[in-house]
């Protein structure tokens, strides 16, 4: 079928896609969107956490990123998690939506909605939306691995385990004047607003109950990395200190060139600064 056939056949069958939706709890599933994911920017507004030690780290995570269409063709808006938030006192942060308490993956601190640029949440765009984030705190007894690839940044995607509450079909046909006006009227708010554009329809989350937020290896939504790694900046003192554990500036050159040769993540080579904050963290944790 072509674009105008597929939107048709959305709009006949609308009711019972609603109702699927609603009757159906979201987890992840495999990415098949192509997002322009870039590194979450710098001297954005970030919460202050605590310090890690030897056995918690404690980080900020992107739950769900708002305006940006999924896999699921959803597009979450502004605030379709707050009633939840208020309501669920019990929030969970598990692994691979697996609800047994050997996958829990850490203790949610706090859950709250920030509005802030795309570009702040790890999306090249020039347009501001708003995220669902979690301060978590993740501990090494609970489980090692985990604790692991969370200390060494291989945890990157999260997803929202949810039941839809208010949920919209929109579309780009005038046949359904309803439809058409929340599509041209949220279609400017839309991060992938592209990929909105060239299927022609999405459903627009009003309101959503969150259940759990799980690490995941790939999530619907891309935009779901961690937005707090509680990387600190040091100081000059702070690095002569270092300089001064390793006796002089050519041991910690050389530490630091060997370092650069053996990272394989190519996006974060190309950033000195966040190798030299890498750098630093190791050596002083």
């Amino acid at each position: 079928m072509n674009r105008k056939q597929i939107i048709r056949d959305k709009l006949a069958n609308k009711k019972e896609l609603i109702s699927i939706k609603r009757a159906t709890v979201k987890h992840t599933e495999g990415l098949i969107l192509t997002p322009k994911l870039t590194l979450p920017s710098e001297g954005v507004n970030k919460a202050e956490l605590p310090s890690d030690t030897d056995e918690i780290l404690y980080r900020t995570i992107i739950a769900n990123t708002y305006n940006y269409m999924d896999s699921h063709d959803d597009v979450h808006l502004n605030g379709c998690f707050t009633k939840s938030i208020q309501e669920n006192k019990r929030q969970l942060y598990i692994k691979d939506h697996a609800n047994y308490t050997t996958e829990i993956a850490g203790k949610v601190l706090k859950a709250y909605e920030l509005m802030g640029a795309f570009k702040s949440f790890g999306y090249d765009s020039d347009l501001s939306t708003m995220a669902l984030l979690k301060d978590v705190a993740i501990y090494k007894e609970q489980s090692e691995q985990f604790f692991s690839q969370m200390a060494n940044g291989m945890i990157n995607q999260h997803s929202v385990g949810m039941m839809y509450i208010k949920i919209s079909l929109a579309v780009d046909d005038i046949q359904d004047q309803e439809a058409y006006k929340l599509y041209t009227s949220l279609l400017p708010m839309i991060g992938n607003s592209k990929e909105v554009e060239e299927q022609g329809y999405f459903f627009a989350v009003q309101e959503a109950k969150e259940l759990e937020t799980s690490a995941v290896t790939m999530g619907s939504n891309s935009l779901t990395g961690v937005y707090n790694d509680n990387t600190k900046d040091y100081n000059e003192d702070d690095i002569d200190k270092i300089i001064q554990t390793f006796g002089n500036i050519d041991k910690f050159d050389k530490l630091y060139q060997n370092y650069v040769k053996t990272r394989t993540n190519k996006a974060v080579i190309n950033d000195t600064l966040e190798v030299k904050r890498a750098l630093k963290r190791s050596i002083i944790l």
